[in-house]
């Protein structure tokens, strides 16, 4: 098992736990540190002063979106739904196997590794992928002048 400088770290646990992050790309511990520090260092530096945002509200304006805002908001919400229906149609019926023919505990010790070599686990790690697309919501609200929650 290759592993990344942080994930040398936790080589035992890792060891103990048979957990392998090289099977998957960008699932080192690193990939999701340095996104989480672009997205924090991204939000912090583009988002709208609260004192904007609440004079905006104090004073009822209601900021309209622009067409092309619409636009990318639809397409956006639009990409994440079809996305999600592909998700589950190619994974429920892996974990309806697992939980209701070979039982929950089995699966959840060790039979559903084997599942993460099958198209089960190229779909989880497009979901694992899909959770750093989401970071565009926030961007949608920066964009369209308000402050993200």
């Amino acid at each position: 098992m290759a592993l990344s400088f942080l994930d040398k770290r936790l080589e035992s646990y890792y060891t103990a736990l048979d957990i392998d992050t090289s099977f998957f790309p960008c699932t080192y511990l690193e990939f999701p540190l340095v996104m989480l520090a672009f997205y924090i260092i991204t939000v912090l530096y583009f988002q709208p002063s609260k004192k904007a945002v609440s004079a905006a509200s104090s004073a009822s304006i209601r900021t309209e979106s622009t067409f092309r805002q619409k636009v990318v908001l639809s397409l956006h919400n639009a990409l994440l739904c079809i996305f999600s229906v592909l998700c589950f149609v190619n994974t429920a019926p892996v974990i309806w196997r697992m939980v209701f023919q070979i039982g929950w505990r089995t699966a959840s010790c060790g039979a559903m590794q084997n599942e993460y070599a099958s198209e089960y686990g190229r779909w989880c790690f497009f979901f694992y992928l899909s959770k750093y697309y989401e970071f565009a919501d926030t961007y949608i609200l920066i964009w369209k002048q308000k402050q993200p929650s």
